[in-house]
């Protein structure tokens, strides 16, 4: 979606951003909505285990174990790498 204001026009051009600018590798979701009445259940669950609530900003991240429990929400500010040893660690959690 464009909540933000600030989208590319397609989820293929959002996807080369983020190659680009972000070194993203991995797999990325189509783009939703995240907050309000039309926003995808996949978020509302996110925020309300984050005790966070509305995202207020693109690039807003979660991360997620293996048991698909929430483990952190870290802000749009977090650099992707900065969350590398996170996800290590929570890919070795049985």
């Amino acid at each position: 979606s464009n909540q933000f204001h600030q989208e590319l026009e397609t989820d293929d051009e959002a996807s080369d951003y983020c190659q680009v600018h972000y070194g993203v590798t991995f797999p990325m979701t189509k783009r939703v909505k995240l907050n309000g009445d039309d926003e995808d259940p996949l978020f509302t669950y996110l925020k309300e285990e984050s005790g966070h609530g509305k995202i207020k900003w693109n690039y807003t991240k979660f991360l997620v174990g293996r048991d698909g429990q929430l483990i952190h929400r870290y802000a749009p500010t977090t650099k992707p790498e900065k969350i590398i040893p996170a996800i290590e660690e929570a890919l070795l959690a049985e």
